[in-house]
């Protein structure tokens, strides 16, 4: 019974997968981003605003942290997958790898150039980080709440990638 009430949890965790979809539209809102400002930046104007500087940070950040949005929707199926197929074992790995994940990425792309999405990117690694954490903990030990924990944390993530998603949003549209 303990385990049934421990995979229904973790099925939980698979709706809180919407969260790829967010991370998969910022993905998009990068390509796009990066793509317009390689454009602009072959022009035989120099920059002269502070704007222009910022435009080029974004658009390089957006071009560090692509990676990591793949990484993470890549973790979240695999994870998804695990919970699906009752292999706790998986699940615990695939987890931790979701800890250390939000770890590297925090160290590789923060702060970013706009202090509204380092707020935004930052809250999603640490509920990515967190959920990873719990998620482990609840994998290994059949732990209902520790699982229900990780899918709450999950939701908190998909809320800062659509603040994030809408700030890329806002910046590419600015393009």
């Amino acid at each position: 019974m303990r385990k049934r009430q421990a995979v229904i949890a973790v099925v939980a965790i698979l709706s809180a997968a919407g969260c790829a979809d967010k991370a998969t539209d910022a993905n998009e809102a990068a390509e796009e981003t990066t793509t317009t400002e390689r454009s602009t930046t072959t022009t035989t104007e120099e920059p002269t605003t502070t704007t222009q500087g910022v435009d080029a940070a974004m658009a390089e950040w957006v071009d560090d942290s692509f990676p990591y949005t793949l990484e993470f929707n890549d973790l979240m199926g695999k994870i998804g997958s695990d919970a699906e197929g009752m292999d706790t074992l998986s699940m615990e790995i695939h987890c931790d790898e979701l800890v250390e994940l939000a770890q590297e990425a925090r160290a590789e792309t923060l702060p970013t150039p706009k202090p509204d999405l380092t707020s935004a990117w930052g809250g999603a690694l640490d509920s990515y980080e967190g959920s990873g954490l719990a998620c482990s903990v609840g994998a290994a030990n059949m732990d209902v709440a520790s699982l229900n924990q990780s899918a709450a944390l999950l939701d908190e993530a998909t809320e800062y990638l659509n603040d994030a998603t809408a700030i890329m949003e806002d910046f590419t549209a600015g393009l």
